[in-house]
């Protein structure tokens, strides 16, 4: 039984690729004949990564975004370096909704801050208003 000598993994003997990472294994000549075009190496970083992209970007949790941008970079280590489609779904949908929840969140903290201070103002008139009404009530008692 041959094992992968980049994961470990079980291979089967004339496997010229690892079906687990993606490496080639030790029979490079049979690697030029088994052109690796559908194949994709997937890891499970890339996996969580496309799952916690897609959360996020479907419900905006701006965490599980940045979560999937670390965690597909980090599967490159398992891939020979490149992304494979599910890191790269990953990748994309946590950068878009992690830039999508920061531009939310500064338009929510702009519109608090403009209630903050049209509250502000609103009490500053509540406040002038009440002066005018006591020095009303004083005029009139002097009467």
């Amino acid at each position: 039984m041959k094992y992968c000598t980049h994961c470990g993994k079980k291979l089967l003997s004339e496997a010229a690729v690892c079906l687990n990472c993606g490496c080639a294994t030790q029979n490079s000549n049979s690697l030029a004949l088994y052109k690796v075009t559908n194949f994709e190496a997937k890891s499970k970083l890339a996996t969580w990564s496309k799952i916690l992209g897609i959360t996020s970007f479907f419900f905006g949790w701006f965490v599980f975004g940045i979560l999937a941008v670390i965690l597909a970079i980090f599967s490159k280590n398992q891939t020979n370096g490149k992304l494979c489609h599910s890191a790269n779904i990953g990748l994309v949908c946590g950068i878009v909704s992690t830039i999508l929840s920061l531009m939310i969140m500064f338009c929510i903290i702009e519109f608090l801050m403009c209630v903050q201070s049209f509250v502000g103002m609103i009490m500053s008139f509540v406040g002038e208003a009440t002066e005018m009404i006591n020095y009303l009530q004083s005029l009139i008692e002097t009467f």
